[in-house]
């Protein structure tokens, strides 16, 4: 790994001085602050998927001692399942509940000391923050990781903020799905793992890998997918080529030893999966997603493959554009001489989700926005653009620059107005799913529609049509179909809602002054970063 700059002529203090302390530190507040202040300028402020309705119903259901059944909070029946006693549960699990309960508990305290209080919408605002600070902070801990593999400061800067805002992260910062939490453990295991790597001779550093892991298994089991990567890394770290009889013994006791540590807390968190799983269904295998029929047949294999990767409307390259410019730095990461093991397991664990999600029928999480499946392992791909910023020439530079103005003109689409909106219009008007893999349909053009849509409602004029090239009903003949967009066109920001009524001014208010407060935490940020670049000796 390559070390971190510290003292230079230039710079006698150092990074490692107890200054340069000071300013590493600030610096990571300042970039947790100042991408907490971006999601919460493009929240929605609301609950949008029937996924987080469900686990904030059952973390209501705790607090009031309902146990985690749901008829009185939620029920719609392709979120959940008939379980003990004829109560209606949750398929989702336990660990995003648990997360939930700290809002649901405030909201809940403030409603029994204030009377007439709104509990419940107090409640899912407060729910609705989770996953911008859960992003926020997988940002800073992408931060750590990065400082952790050796790299400065403009490289820790550069890649953080390449996954905070141009990934579709971001979009994610504002929805209530699962898979940024997981994004967040699997960072977490990811950063123990490779401190393990560093020192494998300290072998309960597994221990905190396999707590995370666990963590992560314990919000959807689906995650245990990065098990066989872990255990890959180890392999690969443990293991040496033309080792003499007695040496493989040795080794293969070793294996044994860590796969323990790493298995303990695994295995509590499957006791805890196995054991939520009968306490809901009386059976320990039952999770809840018999709700739907089919959930586990296989799908195309080929569709999937081809959707994650170029389909017009679920790339994930498309929906994140700093994807594009990381991988240009995979070569490189791979030639340093102490992460080839880190680039393998990081290409292990997205090719076992590529796969695995590839194979399932809804292998694109609609209705959703972008490949939700994917974003589990976007901070790991996120991670090969590390050496572009070593040498951050013109070209890399550009190149950077482009994909963060692409990230922001991809995820503005997704955040300005309600990201399902459109395909909600899609399907009423006959459309069904090919948004998919037609361009002319694909959600990034349909959201640019909607949203120029939006604006002419709110400036008083006609709501705009989106048309686009399909077969008459006798399919003899290609036509110009016309999706309406009338009923679904609106302003989805919190701020932005009342140029919905037409009220402008008030709009226009509330977001001058939050964009001056993230303009304010940028200026900070930017000044801490400057000052630790001093001591570091750029």
């Amino acid at each position: 790994m390559n070390p971190t700059k510290t003292n230079s002529p230039q710079n006698p203090l150092g990074a490692n001085s107890k200054v340069g302390r000071w300013a590493e530190s600030t610096l990571q507040r300042q970039l947790f602050l100042t991408l907490l202040a971006l999601y919460l300028f493009t929240l929605g402020g609301y609950l949008y998927s029937g996924d987080g309705l469900a686990s904030y119903g059952t973390a209501w259901s705790l607090v009031e001692g309902q146990g985690g059944a749901l008829e009185d909070y939620f029920t719609a029946p392709q979120f959940g399942f008939p379980g003990r006693e004829g109560h209606f549960f949750s398929k989702y699990g336990l660990g995003q509940a648990v997360i939930d309960l700290p809002f649901v508990l405030v909201a809940k305290g403030l409603g029994l000391l204030i009377p007439g209080f709104k509990a419940d919408q107090t409640g899912r605002l407060l729910t609705s923050l989770l996953n911008g600070l859960v992003v926020a902070f997988s940002a800073l801990v992408l931060y750590r990781l990065v400082r952790q593999l050796g790299y400065g400061v403009r490289t820790r800067v550069g890649v953080a903020l390449l996954y905070g805002v141009g990934t579709m992260a971001w979009a994610y910062a504002r929805f209530d799905f699962s898979e940024p939490l997981l994004a967040l453990f699997y960072l977490l295991m990811g950063r123990a793992l490779f401190a393990w790597g560093c020192h494998p001779e300290k072998e309960r550093g597994l221990l905190k890998v396999g707590l995370w892991l666990g963590f992560a298994v314990t919000v959807k089991p689906a995650a245990g997918l990065a098990l066989l990567s872990v255990l890959l890394y180890i392999i690969y770290r443990v293991v040496k080529p033309n080792q003499a009889d007695l040496q493989k013994r040795v080794v293969w006791l070793t294996l044994v030893r860590l796969f323990l540590w790493l298995g303990l807390p695994l295995f509590g968190a499957t006791l805890l999966v196995l054991g939520y799983n009968y306490y809901r269904f009386n059976s320990i295998s039952e999770t809840g997603y018999g709700a739907i029929k089919d959930q586990f047949v296989a799908g195309s294999f080929y569709g999937g493959i081809f959707g994650f990767l170029l389909s017009p409307g679920k790339s994930l390259f498309l929906y994140s554009p700093g994807l594009i410019f990381a991988m240009f730095g995979l070569r490189l990461f791979f030639k340093e001489k102490e992460q080839k093991a880190e680039t393998l397991f990081i290409l292990a664990l997205c090719v076992t989700y590529l796969l695995f999600y590839s194979f399932f029928w809804n292998w694109e999480g609609d209705w959703t926005w972008g490949p939700r499946y994917l974003l589990p392992v976007f901070p790991f791909l996120i991670l090969f653009s590390a050496p572009l910023f070593e040498k951050f020439g013109v070209g890399r530079r550009q190149g950077f620059y482009l994909s963060i103005c692409a990230a922001l003109a991809v995820n503005a689409l997704g955040v300005f107005t309600h990201f399902d909106r459109y395909l909600l219009a899609n399907y009423h008007a006959g459309v069904n799913q090919d948004w998919r893999f037609v361009p002319e349909l694909s959600p990034l053009r349909g959201q640019f529609y909607l949203l120029a849509s939006a604006v002419s409602q709110a400036l008083g004029q006609p709501a705009l049509t989106m048309d686009y090239l399909a077969w008459d009903p006798v399919r003899v003949a290609a036509i110009r179909a016309i999706i309406p967009l009338k009923d679904y066109s609106e302003f989805d920001l919190w701020w932005l809602r009342p140029a919905n009524s037409g009220n402008w001014l008030v709009a226009l208010i509330m977001g001058l002054l939050f964009a001056g407060l993230l303009w304010q935490a940028w200026r900070h940020f930017y000044r801490s970063y400057r000052m630790v670049k001093e001591f570091e000796g750029y």
